[in-house]
């Protein structure tokens, strides 16, 4: 099977669909008549990709491809498609950027997509050898020390289990939904987040600590109950709801099912079936909860049965999280009212780095999230909406440079995921993991944000790994 002509000829189709439904947007929605480019440029795009794609590239950098391939279909067939659908409304009633601007974040989005695409073509023809196999070729193994990570998973359940009698922060399946009326929402407290991000970590630990012990019995005696033992497990730390980010479950999903497809790759219809459905089962549940205000109705039926499907929400909703036309219009709206700052450029990324953040929690300035929620709802606001990567390099690099953020994520993508084969460390390829799937599925958000979740990934497990780590090295040393 020829991976790379199937993904043209199924791009080809989406592209087709695309451009038929985009036909009349032009009549229905001012601002949008330009829509139509965006299914265009998704195919011209992917066709200047896979003049330089070989199956052995791609299937070396599928995690990445895969998320650009997806984010991309999202950003320049479904959202087009559904804007079209619309009867009224396609965006959010309360941002209204005006239709100059719309159009020309129609032709920046495509634009950006270009840009991808001549980037990965040049970076493919040039940077990547042909026919060069980089398969992992051994099984990751526990480095540290396993009394330290059995005391820091103690800890982590004895707070596991305070939080969930104590706070509505740890959840089993679904959020509960109490007696408040009141959505949990984030926790903002720099404290409980980091007594969370414990919580997680320990849960995912210990699923490491579980699939090395029992791998090893796999492999020897193979029998199927040391392949059930750590999949339960797995499906257990999915069906733990640590907060209420929907991301945070999608993470864990795809990290479980990496990891154990490594270590039983001839079950990988197994691990892909059940992992999928928990997690699907979660998502559904969450979202439930956050879109159709389960929260207020006091029960999940309830919340349904209220529901009503349009294509004004749907394309609301796909504008929002996945930084359609409405979503970049408004930033440039907000970038031409705003004198953009070189200072306060290099103040997110550090404001953004776990650790040096303390330092500038003070500081007068403030991240350019805050002034761009503060600039849509009218008052001071630090979060609410998403900045795409799109916007934030339109406001400090201009329109010629605006896709440099974009195109600096996927690079941090591809590096990462070329690491993957050589790691040997179980616990350092959680780490990575952790931070690849977090740059592949934010691709097209803006990098303060990306780079705060994986400092903090760094700063809390990568710490507790290089010292349980070291540890280790230093009693095998001193027996020798």
């Amino acid at each position: 099977m020829n991976i790379k002509y199937n993904l043209i000829l199924i791009s080809f189709l989406l592209s087709i669909l695309g451009f038929f439904f985009t036909l009349n947007s032009s009549v229905k929605f001012p601002g949008y008549e330009y829509l139509f480019l965006l299914p265009i440029s998704y195919f011209i795009g992917l066709l200047i990709v896979s003049s330089t794609l070989t199956n052995s590239k791609l299937l070396r950098h599928k995690i990445t491809l895969s998320f650009i391939w997806v984010l991309g279909t999202i950003r320049l067939i479904l959202i087009p498609i559904s804007i079209s659908l619309a009867s009224q409304e396609p965006g959010i009633s309360y941002i209204n950027p005006s239709p100059s601007n719309i159009n020309e974040a129609i032709v920046m989005i495509a634009y950006e997509w270009f840009t991808i695409c001549v980037f990965l073509s040049v970076y493919f023809s040039l940077l990547v050898p042909k026919s060069l196999s980089e398969e992992r070729d051994h099984l990751p193994i526990l480095s540290g020390n396993k009394f330290i990570y059995l005391l820091f998973v103690t800890v982590s359940f004895l707070l596991m289990i305070y939080y969930g009698l104590t706070s509505p922060y740890i959840n089993f399946i679904y959020i509960d939904l109490g007696s408040t009326g009141e959505r949990i929402g984030d926790e903002t407290n720099t404290l409980n987040v980091l007594l969370l991000q414990v919580i997680q970590i320990g849960i995912m630990l210990s699923f490491l600590m579980f699939i090395n012990n029992y791998q090893k019995k796999y492999a020897i005696y193979n029998r199927n109950i040391y392949f059930y033992i750590p999949l339960a497990f797995a499906l257990i730390s999915l069906l733990i709801i640590v907060g209420e980010r929907r991301s945070t479950q999608i993470y864990m999903f795809l990290i479980l099912t990496y990891i154990l497809i490594i270590f039983y790759k001839n079950k990988k219809k197994q691990i892909l079936t059940y992992l999928s459905s928990a997690v699907l089962l979660v998502l559904v549940l969450m979202s439930i909860y956050k879109f159709s205000y389960a929260f207020l109705h006091g029960s999940y039926t309830a919340a349904l049965q209220s529901s009503t499907f349009e294509w004004d929400e749907v394309s609301s909703l796909l504008q929002s999280y996945f930084f359609g036309p409405e979503n970049v219009a408004i930033a440039i709206e907000f970038s031409k009212q705003t004198l953009s700052n070189n200072f306060n450029f290099i103040f997110d990324f550090f404001r953004s780095v776990f650790g040096f953040s303390f330092l500038f929690k003070e500081s007068s300035y403030q991240l350019t999230s805050t002034k761009f929620n503060t600039f849509i709802y009218g008052y001071d606001r630090s979060n609410g909406h998403l900045l795409s990567s799109l916007g934030y390099g339109y406001l400090y690099f201009g329109p010629i440079l605006a896709p440099i953020c974009t195109l600096f994520n996927i690079s941090i993508a591809i590096l990462l995921e070329k690491l993957l084969p050589r790691l040997k460390s179980l616990e350092i390829l959680y780490l990575v993991l952790f931070i690849l799937f977090r740059y592949s599925f934010g691709l097209f958000g803006s990098p303060p944000p990306l780079i705060s979740l994986s400092t903090i990934m760094l700063g809390t497990a990568g710490t507790l790994f290089l010292i349980s780590i070291a540890f280790r090295i230093r009693v095998s040393t001193q027996k020798v």
